[in-house]
């Protein structure tokens, strides 16, 4: 499914709540047990336009980066104010496996 909504392609899905909470458009979901629904939402497929909505989907996979870094940054940043023993093993752990995890940027 990832696949799909990086290349912003339609995709069919069963109904289960993960999907329909992760796909908001360029998805069509199904009961899994209705082979009925199947075949109908695959008809469409072939005598429908059925319009693609672009996701931009790797502008949101950046801004998550980017807000799961700053929240790394202020909890080691916070150890390091209150002199918590475990800052130097989880900076050390991070600075290992986040390229560019370097004290100066620890703000």
């Amino acid at each position: 499914m990832e696949d799909a909504k990086v290349m912003n392609q339609w995709v069919i899905v069963s109904n289960l709540p993960v999907h329909e909470e992760q796909l908001k458009v360029n998805a069509s979901f199904l009961n899994p047990e209705n082979a009925q629904q199947l075949a109908s939402i695959l008809l469409d497929f072939l005598t429908k336009d059925l319009r693609k909505n672009s996701l931009q989907y790797n502008k949101h996979v950046n801004k998550f980066s980017e807000d799961f870094i700053s929240i790394v940054k202020r909890i080691v940043n916070k150890l390091r104010i209150t002199n918590d023993s475990s800052y130097k093993y989880l900076y050390i752990k991070l600075h290992k496996h986040l390229p560019g995890f370097d004290k100066e940027e620890i703000k």
